[in-house]
């Protein structure tokens, strides 16, 4: 797919320069995911990456748990939202808790959407009652039915719709879904996507098997973790029944491009938690081309060692993740010393 989407022939710096990109790096890996886009946007024919996502622990999270543990006041979040925008990103928070609909009238989690309608972000959704609560008191914020929805219907039989009819439904209320990996794979069922494919998120780098069966189980028990987690007991990630999980699916480069050609343009990387070197390694993997990588190896070299600093330090302190007043300064390590 490499220096597809340019003008004239010319190799463009970005894989393909049609694709929109989220990037799982909010309440996570901000320093480093900022990092790379203050180095690289002024070279870049666009913005690096348009969105990213994660959310702050509240009674609505749900998905992998942010590496910011505490619980993080109005004004500590947009300073987050803030740092995004000057590198030209939208924040996406994933309220995606199976059973969030049950606590609606939360005060920090409506603080949450106030914050995003201010700041045009998104809000990645499971529950529909959740959903129909943002759609009637927020209605501008983009409403994106979760990854997690889809795995919960898919294991229950898609409501007895088809997988193709049960997107579309979704669409009756949501924005945006983000449709399996698996059906967008060759001999999938994009082609009868493609009139909807502007509001479609593919995942690229899906962490889990194909088609697996205990999805909704694991989705669940991850619920319980939250659930947990706020009653100020143990928070300890269940791990996948399924005895073997190396056989991710990761949508390949040839692929990509047959999907960009068919309108399918909005790509989302998985990899919540990851290491700050395994994150960098990837934003700049996937997003930039092979001449991009080697234009930019000047500019890229001492970002990618400080991402291994941190990952050797597995950067979960929130002293090098938080984004204090100002901008992106080095990161202080827990003895006070700078990185």
């Amino acid at each position: 797919m490499a220096d597809q989407g340019h003008k004239d022939g010319e190799a463009s710096l970005l894989a393909d320069e049609r694709i929109s990109w989220k990037v799982p790096v909010l309440l996570n890996n901000d320093w480093i995911a900022l990092r790379l886009a203050k180095a690289l946007n002024p070279q870049l024919p666009k913005p690096l990456f348009e969105s990213v996502y994660g959310c702050p622990p509240c009674a609505w999270a749900g998905g992998r748990p942010s590496k910011v543990r505490r619980t993080l006041e109005e004004s500590e979040l947009r300073r987050y939202f803030e740092a995004y925008a000057e590198v030209g990103a939208s924040c996406a928070l994933t309220l995606s808790r199976p059973d969030a609909g049950e606590e609606l009238h939360d005060p920090y989690c409506n603080m949450l959407l106030q914050l995003l309608d201010e700041y045009h972000g998104q809000a990645i959704v499971v529950d529909e009652r959740l959903a129909r609560h943002i759609r009637s008191t927020h209605p501008d914020i983009k409403l994106v039915a979760s990854n997690n929805r889809v795995f919960l219907d898919y294991n229950s039989g898609f409501l007895g719709l088809s997988e193709e009819r049960y997107y579309r439904q979704l669409l009756e209320l949501y924005d945006v879904v983000v449709v399996r990996s698996e059906a967008l794979l060759a001999g999938g069922i994009a082609e009868d996507l493609v009139d909807i494919a502007s509001r479609v998120e593919l995942i690229v780098n899906q962490r889990c098997i194909p088609n697996c069966p205990v999805a909704s189980w694991h989705i669940q028990a991850g619920a319980e973790v939250v659930k947990d987690r706020l009653a100020g007991g143990d928070a300890v990630w269940p791990h996948c029944k399924y005895p073997d999980r190396t056989e991710t699916i990761v949508v390949p480069a040839e692929r990509r491009g047959e999907l960009v050609q068919m309108g399918f343009c909005d790509f989302k990387l998985q990899g919540r938690n990851r290491k700050s070197h395994h994150v960098a390694a990837y934003l700049v993997d996937s997003i930039l081309s092979e001449q991009g990588i080697e234009a930019l190896k000047d500019t890229l070299r001492p970002i990618m060692q400080e991402a291994f600093f941190l990952g050797l330090f597995d950067a979960s302190v929130d002293a090098l993740i938080s984004i204090p007043k100002g901008s992106c300064p080095p990161p202080t390590l827990s003895d006070g010393s700078a990185s």
